[in-house]
């Protein structure tokens, strides 16, 4: 493949800055053997960004909270 305008990509890139990852004598054997997910900090699918500093960029998760909250309320109701 390959990175051109126009095209559709799936991208990645890691924050080494990270006691997990320090030193970074090679970053893909760091990749490999002690990256992890809380690494991540950009992501872009086909060519969109999605995740922006760590955070999603299409996701309210203030919504989220309050729809568990509620389905959690509503769960305890129904056992009381």
């Amino acid at each position: 493949g390959s990175l051109k305008i126009g095209k559709q990509a799936d991208i990645i890139s890691f924050d080494f800055n990270n006691l997990a990852c320090i030193p970074v004598y090679d970053p893909i054997s760091n990749l490999v053997y002690s990256a992890s997910s809380s690494q991540v900090d950009h992501v872009w699918v086909a060519g969109k960004l999605q995740v922006k500093n760590k955070q999603l960029c299409h996701f309210n998760t203030q919504q989220l909270i309050e729809m568990a909250q509620t389905w959690a309320d509503k769960i305890r109701a129904r056992n009381d």
